[in-house]
C-alpha cells in the first residue's frame, strides 16, 4: 500500500496542492504575502505547454495571487473549500483570470483512476460471454444508463 500512494506523497507537483487549502492559510500577515509563490511557479512551469495555449502570465498570476489570498482571508476564509473556490470562479474570474486558470487546471486532474476502473467493470458486468455478440452502440447505451444510476 506505501509503494502504491508513496508518490502522492514525494510529488512536487501533488504537494502543491496545499495551496487550495485555504484553512491552512497562515495567519501572519508576512507569512501569507509569500505563501503559495513557488507553488504557483512550480504549477507555472509544470502546465507551461497548457498554459501557452492560453493567455497566461506568470508574472500576473503571482501579482494576482497575492491578491486573492488578501481577499479570501478578509471575506471568505470561514466558508469551506469548495464554497470559496465556487465564488472565486464565479465571481473573480476576469480578476484573478491567470491565477484561477492556473488553479482550474489543477482542481479538474484526476488523482485516481477509480471512474475508469468502475466503468470497464461496469463493462464486465454488462459484457458477459452470454451477451457477447453486443453490438457497439447497445453496449455504449448500455454502459451510460448503468453508470448513471450507480
Amino acid at each position: 500500500m506505501t509503494n502504491r500512494f508513496d508518490s502522492f506523497e514525494n510529488n512536487p507537483v501533488l504537494a502543491a496542492a496545499k495551496i487550495l487549502e485555504v484553512g491552512h492559510w497562515p495567519d501572519n500577515c508576512e507569512q501569507l504575502a509569500v505563501f503559495g509563490e513557488d507553488e504557483i511557479n512550480l504549477l507555472s512551469d509544470h502546465f507551461q505547454q497548457l498554459l501557452e495555449k492560453n493567455v497566461f502570465s506568470q508574472e500576473e498570476a503571482l501579482s494576482e495571487w497575492l491578491y486573492l489570498k488578501v481577499l479570501v482571508k478578509n471575506n471568505y476564509v470561514n466558508l469551506r473549500k469548495q464554497a470559496v473556490w465556487l465564488i472565486m470562479f464565479t465571481d473573480f474570474t476576469e480578476r484573478f483570470c491567470n491565477t484561477l486558470l492556473l488553479i482550474e487546471i489543477f482542481l479538474v486532474l484526476p488523482l485516481t483512476t477509480a471512474c475508469c476502473e468502475s466503468g470497464l467493470s461496469s463493462m464486465n458486468r454488462i459484457k458477459t460471454q452470454y451477451r457477447s455478440r453486443l453490438v457497439t452502440s447497445t453496449l455504449d447505451s448500455l454502459l451510460h444508463s448503468f453508470i448513471k444510476w450507480i
